[in-house]
């Protein structure tokens, strides 16, 4: 059982041809391979194509034996009651690949592909079953096992409007990730569908409430597809889509009385998704075909993505072994499931600290150069010079550093005793999961790295000019002394 509930994020997108499947099932392996677990739901039941990006991880990979949210939907409706239905988490099927710690994904596909499928599709009354009383019952039962069960479960919706479109837009979910092309049309169209998702939000605003279990449904437009090619049109397209979504992002500002682009540009930064011809071809997931740590893909945008609607607490996928890589490569090339290939073992777990630990020193140098740089501007403010507070922020610096040593004298003789994290005790994971989650946020200072080590330069330059040392209160240093 989690220890929190859980949080449900749907990836919508108003037309097709934005990768919404594509970067369901990309975002799905970034948050498993940092030890979360995960639900898969394809809701698009009219063009269902969820386990296609699974195949080689299903034990029914064309799905004619595995039945799925058409059959709940299907059984829930016609039944008077909300009561001997069979629960919607027992349609979930895991998926066949281990991760480290208690990372899983499973999925609920979108029903049996036999060929009854669209007669069962067609016969269930979606529309009146997701709006009255008893249908919104079902779904918050499922919604609470789910949370219960799962750290995250990300849903797959279909383009455009459905009936079911509430149940999966409003009703259910903590955040929306509503993704569309830089043009004007799907700029538009995007802008007039988020409207009319947080119009309905406002009207049935109690039960999505009670459903979620929060007050506020958080939308996060993303761009796709993005080509490079054409700068000038680029340009101007994304300015357009900044200011059509500002209104919808106040919720990534420090302050939420006004919109303010500058603190939102940081966003529309991060979650640009560029369009890499390779993936028209092939269903092999970013996690795998991309080296790790590599910019030049799609997978730094997942990742970025990822960052923000988590709560900026998953910043990157945890690397697969480079067999287990090319193993996953040629699986989805010969189309051949994994009960035809031998799976390579486990990793060992001794590789997942080091990381870190590479990790928690470059992030300790950023938080340096910041605790120094913010040193400078309140002695700037404050008109005290500089010798009377450095002393005080590097030997906080100091103390940093040797918490993070001492951390890592524990995990490194953690990892001596028992190479395999299924060993490790429960201190030991405790401390892992310290030393990420510390991680976690200093990666978000990284970006402030350039401004501070400036700032840095001029303290420096203060400590060596003595006659800087003692500054007039509250006023500038003479000419003479700035030049």
């Amino acid at each position: 059982m989690a220890s929190s509930p859980g949080r449900i994020i749907t990836f919508y997108s108003y037309k097709g041809g934005t990768g919404r499947t594509t970067t369901v099932s990309n975002i799905a392996w970034i948050l498993a391979s940092n030890g979360r677990r995960v639900l898969l739901i394809d809701w698009d039941l009219e063009a269902p194509g969820l386990h296609h990006q699974l195949r080689p991880f299903l034990d029914d990979p064309e799905l004619t034996q595995t039945s799925g949210l058409v059959e709940f939907l299907s059984d829930a409706a016609e039944r008077s009651g909300a009561t001997g239905i069979r629960p919607l988490e027992t349609y979930a099927v895991r998926l066949n690949w281990t991760f480290s710690g208690k990372g899983a994904i499973a999925l609920i596909p979108a029903g049996r592909q036999d060929e009854a499928y669209a007669q069962r599709v067609n016969s269930v009354n979606l529309r009146g079953f997701y709006r009255e009383p008893r249908g919104v019952k079902v779904l918050g039962a499922a919604s609470e096992a789910l949370r219960a069960q799962y750290d995250y479960v990300l849903i797959d919706s279909p383009a455009g409007r459905s009936d079911s479109m509430d149940a999966y837009t409003v009703r259910l979910p903590d955040v929306l990730v509503f993704l569309f092309t830089l043009n004007k049309p799907s700029i538009d169209d995007a802008e007039a569908a988020t409207r009319r998702i947080l119009r309905t939000a406002e009207r049935i605003g109690r039960q999505a409430t009670e459903l979620r279990g929060r007050d506020e449904l958080r939308i996060f437009p993303v761009p796709t597809l993005i080509e490079n090619r054409e700068a000038d049109k680029l340009a101007a397209a994304m300015s357009y889509a900044r200011q059509v979504f500002a209104p919808f992002l106040l919720h990534v500002q420090s302050s939420r009385k006004a919109v303010e682009p500058a603190q939102q540009a940081p966003y529309w930064r991060d979650v640009e998704t560029p369009y890499v011809s390779y993936y028209a071809f092939e269903q092999v997931p970013a996690a795998f075909a991309e080296e790790p740590g590599s910019r030049q893909g799609v997978l730094a945008s997942y990742e970025r993505i990822t960052y923000w609607i988590t709560d900026r607490t998953v910043a990157s996928l945890h690397p697969f072994s480079e067999e287990r890589r090319k193993w996953v490569i040629e699986a989805y090339a010969l189309k051949r499931n994994a009960a035809e290939m031998p799976l390579p073992q486990r990793e060992e777990q001794s590789p997942r600290w080091i990381d870190l630990m590479r990790r928690g020193w470059k992030y300790a140098t950023v938080a340096l150069a910041l605790v120094i740089a913010v040193t400078a501007w309140r002695m700037v403010r404050d008109s005290q010079p500089p010798s009377a507070q450095v002393g005080t922020a590097a030997s906080q610096v100091y103390r940093m550093a040797d918490n993070l040593r001492d951390v890592a004298d524990g995990l490194r003789k953690a990892e001596a005793a028992a190479p395999n994290y299924d060993d490790w005790d429960d201190s030991a994971k405790a401390e892992l999961a310290k030393f990420t989650k510390a991680l976690e946020r200093l990666a978000a200072a990284q970006r402030q790295l350039n401004d501070a080590q400036r700032q840095l330069n001029d303290v420096r330059a203060a400590l060596q000019n003595p006659a800087k040392e003692e500054w007039p209160q509250k006023q500038a240093p003479p000419a003479h002394q700035r030049q």
